[in-house]
């Protein structure tokens, strides 16, 4: 008989000889990446190490996005409106990638698409939060928990070392990367990519806007939606008086941004917005 020793130096054998297969054959993919930091986490979870249910919303969110990508109904909704695609996601602390083929039809729509979904959901958190981040394209891999290359290192150099406030940047290499010739890829860059500072970002909260305005076309009432407005405004004056210069800055440019946002949605004039266009009179007109 064997040892059980011989048994667990074969099975290693065995299981070494398929991990040689396997990298023997993998390689890099030309991929669109993001690279998404959920800012305040990591001081959240060193205030309050032992609060599981604080820090779990974050997560619960992110794998009730994720696991909505692998419904049959919600992939053949996909399939039939987008084309059928791949996004592999993987979660890290306070982080969360996000790849697709760089060769996938409108690649950087497909992926922002998801994205806008996990921005909404984590702006209705009470207290909302924000995010950072870069979308970069370049040599990739990445397969389930395992994700490295080029494009990793180049989004996350940015986001740590050039991205300040609460912007998701995309290079012009990713955004010139994509095609943007179809019809639903281009009025959605028209409407939520802008430029500032010299760079392209994702107009995340006009986008948040925009389905706040679809839910209330749809039946909801528009007072819930005025109200998350009101817990993120709050959120963010909060923090403008802090005497961190580093955070007040942050929460300065964030407070110029929201302010630049609600301007644009009650000056447009269009058919949308007008449950924000009324709320807005209705207080002009109580002052």
């Amino acid at each position: 008989m064997q040892t059980d020793n011989t048994v667990a130096k074969s099975a290693v054998m065995v299981l070494d000889k398929s991990i040689d297969e396997r990298w023997a054959t993998e390689k890099y993919t030309r991929s669109l990446l993001a690279f998404i930091d959920v800012m305040g986490i990591s001081n959240s979870l060193r205030a309050n190490p032992d609060d599981f249910d604080a820090h779990k919303s974050i997560y619960e969110i992110w794998d009730r996005v994720s696991k909505r990508l692998e419904l049959k109904e919600y992939t053949d909704f996909f399939n039939i409106h987008f084309g059928g695609y791949v996004i592999k996601h993987t979660i890290m602390s306070d982080s969360v990638v996000l790849s697709i083929d760089a060769d996938e039809s409108d690649a950087l729509y497909k992926i922002l698409v998801i994205l806008r979904v996990f921005y909404c959901e984590l702006l209705c958190l009470n207290p909302p939060h924000f995010l950072r981040g870069a979308i970069t394209v370049g040599n990739l891999y990445h397969s389930g928990s395992v994700v490295f290359g080029p494009a990793l290192v180049e989004a996350v150099s940015l986001e740590k070392n050039d991205i300040k406030n609460f912007r998701l940047v995309i290079t012009e290499e990713a955004y010139n990367e994509t095609d943007k010739n179809s019809k639903q890829s281009n009025d959605f860059f028209t409407a939520y990519i802008r430029y500032e500072d010299m760079h392209r970002d994702f107009d995340y909260l006009y986008s948040f806007i925009g389905r706040c305005d679809n839910d209330i076309m749809f039946g909801e009432e528009a007072s819930k939606y005025l109200n998350i407005l009101g817990v993120i405004q709050r959120r963010i004056r909060e923090f403008i008086h802090s005497d961190d210069d580093d955070i007040k800055e942050k929460y300065l440019w964030m407070d110029k941004y929201f302010t630049n946002t609600l301007k644009k949605a009650i000056h447009y004039s269009g058919d949308d917005y007008q449950w924000l266009q009324k709320a807005y009179l209705e207080k002009r007109a109580y002052k």
